[in-house]
């Protein structure tokens, strides 16, 4: 269980923008960093942008301005040297507990440059799905050192979660998923008669307010009151000036420049629906406040929107890509909700209620309370993982025969839950076993690997113990699989056996013969080795199967017991089962990947004797 008394009391961030700047940063701080100053935590605000300020808003938070971007995009070595006393001066006053870095520009080499001031744990967050020269394995890149040395690494949305941990092999065990939150609003404007759209955004290319105003005279063409708002300021405004001038769009699109905060809901009130046709983001708030408010969106299928909007439930997604070559698709969807208000206003509520429910702030908060204890956690002997997706069926018989073991063993050990987004009773029932030392933390579903991966990411010890919620934790297992360890082996595996449910299909095989396996959910590894051999991949099985394949070629030191260490359940809801070996590739992908690394490892070999 994590020890309460672990809680930093102070963590610095590391931010690119604070209200009332503009951005999406910005925002996410605005909402997250009072209500963490609330709860106890003293908070240090490093904002990189403006004049140098120090400003204490609230008890435990103060926010610290230096104009660090401007000095980095000036160009000048000089002034660059200088900023590094200056971070070390900032550092020794706030000597925080945990650093938290929010990246989207190059400053944080400065975090990287001085970690021997006022050393803690790192916590990075990535806002974006898209990061030009992305290169996270490249130990020279900025990149590269953050991801190394940041305990763990958030994304704000599922879908970027699935790009990193792609796109960063080696590092997705640190990767958690935590969406942004957004404090609850009040209640919903009434559904107006007037034909007003809205969107928000900063007047910039991601945003793609171009693509939507290209798409304006087909619906104005069809719809001739309809009158368009775009709140936000940015580099583009006088190319999107031209742009409304050239398609005669005067009268029919206003741009209001910056709109503070509290008035953007008026705005969403007044409108129909809100158009987001972006061209890449992280989980944009723009989308959330329209949600919470009432209102459906119409928007592009990039990571973090499609987070937000369950398209033609709570609004409509199009390609990212297909709309720049046909811009009446954007104005097709705009015309559909707006000729058929009944649907528009009942996408929109259930898009209210969606949001309420799977982006509350009081759990985007919660998540990163969690987080900041878990990398301030003493080192354990153990710490066992299990992922769920609904499994109220069988995860108090799994913990149940967990907990018989390891209370009675001398082991240190966590148990961590990592709910995988389920719908049913399950996190109820998880909870309930909190007083016995299992910890529970809730994400988006994602799948099984991505969230035995989060697990890895929040807990702190020698050994990982990986398990799934369905299966039996036989008596002796702890003590049997760390006797037979040594200070060289990455990981003990053992035997395995199956048992049928009562659900169990007639025609499934069980077998209830030991049998040897060597997967992460029939023994111990050692954590370091997830460090050398990276995380569990996406899929939406046999995860467990691709990761020990990956790790014993990559000449995984590792012992075997003869003692059986997994019950496996065999039900109607088993992974095998529901995904076939005919229509799951998974396993298929995985042997080609496999086969695919050591040609390329006999191949390079062979060049390099040659």
């Amino acid at each position: 269980m994590i020890d309460p008394t672990s809680l930093p009391s102070s963590v610095l961030w590391w931010l690119p923008e604070y209200p009332p700047d503009p951005g999406g940063i910005g925002t996410f701080a605005g909402h997250v960093a009072p209500v963490l100053a609330e709860r106890g935590h003293t908070l240090t605000l490093l904002v990189v942008r403006g004049s140098t300020e120090y400003e204490s808003i609230a008890d435990r938070l103060e926010i610290v301005r230096e104009p660090f971007r401007e000095a980095l995009e000036s160009g000048n070595p000089t002034t660059t040297i200088r900023l590094i006393p200056r971070t070390k001066a900032i550092k020794q006053r706030a000597r925080p507990d945990a650093y938290h870095l929010h990246i989207c520009e190059p400053s944080p080499f400065l975090h990287l440059a001085t970690l021997d001031t006022a050393p803690a744990p790192t916590v990075l967050t990535m806002h974006n799905e898209h990061l030009e020269g992305f290169d996270p394995e490249n130990p020279d890149t900025l990149m590269g050192r953050l991801f190394r040395t940041s305990q763990v690494i958030t994304c704000v949305s599922a879908t970027a979660t699935k790009w990193f941990a792609d796109q960063a092999r080696m590092f997705n065990h640190r990767i958690v998923t935590v969406p942004n939150g957004i404090p609850e609003p009040g209640p919903a404007a009434p559904y107006p008669v007037k034909l007003r759209i809205v969107a928000i955004g900063r007047l910039a290319d991601q945003k793609g307010f171009d693509r939507l105003l290209r798409s304006m005279p087909a619906v104005i063409a069809a719809i001739p009151d309809v009158h368009l708002d775009i709140l936000g300021e940015g580099p583009d405004r006088s190319a999107l000036e031209r742009m409304i001038a050239d398609l005669g769009l005067d009268d029919a699109v206003t741009l209001r420049g910056h709109v503070a905060r509290e008035e953007v809901a008026t705005y969403i009130g007044r409108s129909r629906l809100v158009v987001a046709p972006s061209r890449f983001e992280g989980l944009p708030y723009a989308a959330l406040e329209a949600a919470s408010n009432g209102r459906p969106i119409v928007a592009t299928n990039v990571a973090g929107t499609e987070d937000v909007v369950d398209d033609d439930t709570t609004g409509i997604l199009l390609d990212n890509h297909e709309i720049d070559a046909n811009p009446g698709l954007l104005a097709s969807a705009i015309r559909t909700l707006l000729n058929d208000p009944a649907a528009a206003e009942a996408m929109g509520m259930a898009g209210r209620t969606r949001t309420l429910e799977l982006f509350s702030l009081d759990r985007c908060v919660g998540a990163y309370e969690q987080i900041y204890r878990a990398v301030s956690e003493r080192v354990h002997d153990v710490a066992v993982v299990i992922p769920v997706h609904n499994g109220e069926l069988h995860i108090a018989a799994t913990l149940d025969s967990i907990l018989a073991d390891v209370e009675t063993s001398d082991v240190d050990i966590q148990i961590l839950v990592i709910d995988d987004g389920s719908t049913d009773g399950t996190a109820k029932i998880v909870a309930s076993y909190s007083s016995r030392g299992v910890d529970l933390f809730t994400q988006p579903h994602i799948g099984g690997g991505l969230a035995r991966n989060a697990g890895i990411a929040l807990t702190r010890s020698t050994w990982i113990a990986n398990f799934d919620a369905d299966d039996i934790w036989p008596a002796g297992r702890l003590d049997a699989l760390l006797a037979a360890t040594d200070t060289t082996v990455e990981a003990v595996f053992g035997q395995a056996v199956e048992f049928r449910d009562s659900d169990a299909p007639a025609g499934a095989v069980v077998n209830t013969s030991p049998e040897p396996v060597r997967i992460a959910t029939t023994g111990i590894v050692r954590r370091s080795t997830y460090d050398r051999v990276g995380g569990h991949m996406p899929s939406r099985s046999n995860d467990t199967v691709e990761w020990s394949s990956r790790a014993i070629a990559a000449g995984l030191d590792y012992g075997m017991i003869d003692e059986i260490v997994l019950e496996r359940r065999i039900h109607s809801r088993n992974n095998s089962l529901q995904h076939p070996f005919r229509s799951d590739i998974s396993l298929i992908s995985i042997m080609k990947r496999h086969l695919d690394q050591r040609r390329a490892t006999n191949t390079a070999d062979g060049e390099s004797s040659a």
